[in-house]
Formats: C-alpha cells, structure tokens, sequence
C-alpha cells in the first residue's frame, strides 16, 4: 500500500471511531439496595414507580415463594416496613438509553393464586409487547422485546380481580446500541492526516 493509501486508511479508521457502538444488559438482583425508595431513584439505569398512590418501592428480604428470589427482593408498599397496602402493581422507566428485551421474576408473597400482566411501551406511551395474563402461585419468569421499550408497567391482580400482593427479582435489560460520543480533536487528527499524505503525494512528483 502507497504511503498516502495507507494514511487515508489510518484517517478513516479515526474518523469512523466515533461511530462505533456499545450495548450493554444491566442486570439487578437487589442485593446492594435496602428499604424505601422516591419514583426517581436510579437503581442503575431504571426507575421503578407504585401503581397506586402514597406507595413508595421496597426492598427487602420478604420470603416470597419460588425459585429465583433468594436475598432481597422489590415490591411497592407503603411505610413504615410493611405498612398495606403492599405488593401491589408498579411500573418502571428506563433511563439514558430505549431498552430491546426486559425480563425479571415475579413471585407471589401469599401462596395463592396471582396474575401478572407485563407490558412495554415506547416513549409515546404505545404497547410495543406484553406477556398478556399469566397466573401462578409461585415465582414465574416474565419476559418482553421489542425496539425502542422506554418503560413498562407489571400487572399484579389475585383472583377474582383483587389487588395481588407480589415481588420482584432479577430484573434484567438489554440497552440498545448508542453512538459513541466522537472526540473534537479526532476529526482534526484524521484530516492532519489526509494533507499530510496529499503533500507527500505531490513531493513525489515534482522533478528532481
């Protein structure tokens, strides 16, 4: 390869650095949080926010049943610790970057029969998936994909359309790819380069 071949490719490859792009699935298991929690607390790329009014989210050990949700767990509730209602229905919301899959465990606290709906939504407020109802009386795994997932909202209801009572674990989110922010002096540099071989092209053409 000529040498302003090569430092055009050298320019390119500058240059198109920033372009790159990163993903990234944050995963949250709960264990290095603890007690009551503001709708905009950030647990390390989402919010969580209760579905009915006066509910903070709670995180603590509450034994709820199934596998799956060892240590701590998230559920809304009211305070002080373990002030009704609790377990109900909450949402949450993703911070930074759209989200391309979601997935968490969802348990019942009670042992009886709960029914959890999980839904996502992109930034204008329309469904993107849902799992649609799905019922059971232990700890069950929940999952959504989709392009461009801004928040989502779980469902929790005990039969016959009773408020459930319910926790969460293992929360899990694939941040969609994102440009990487190009440096200022990186598109100087690749053209620096570019006219330095321009320069060295006309050298070696000029007569002796």
């Amino acid at each position: 390869m000529g040498f302003s071949k090569y430092i055009a490719a050298a320019a390119l490859a500058i240059c198109t650095t920033g372009g790159a792009v990163q993903a990234s699935t944050v995963s949250l298991d709960f264990e290095d949080f603890g007690g009551f929690y503001d709708a905009d607390f950030d647990f390390g790329g989402v919010s969580f926010r209760a579905g009915e009014p006066g509910q903070q989210m709670q995180v603590g050990t509450f034994g709820a049943n199934g596998p799956g949700q060892s240590g701590n767990t998230l559920r809304a509730a009211v305070p002080p610790f373990g002030g009704f209602p609790r377990g109900g229905a909450f949402g949450g919301t993703f911070l930074g970057r759209t989200v391309s899959a979601l997935s968490l465990v969802a348990g019942d606290s009670g042992g009886d029969l709960d029914i959890f709906n999980l839904q996502a939504f992109d930034a204008g407020g329309n469904l993107v998936d849902e799992t649609g109802e799905v019922s059971a009386n232990s700890a069950i795994a929940l999952s959504v994909s989709g392009s461009g997932i801004a928040s989502f909202f779980l469902t929790i209801g005990d039969r016959p359309n009773n408020n459930g009572s319910s926790f969460v674990d293992n929360v899990s989110f694939t941040q969609e790819l994102a440009p990487v922010p190009l440096p200022t002096s990186l598109p100087l540099l690749g053209a620096g380069l570019l006219g330095l071989g321009f320069v060295a092209r006309r050298r070696r053409k000029m007569p002796a």
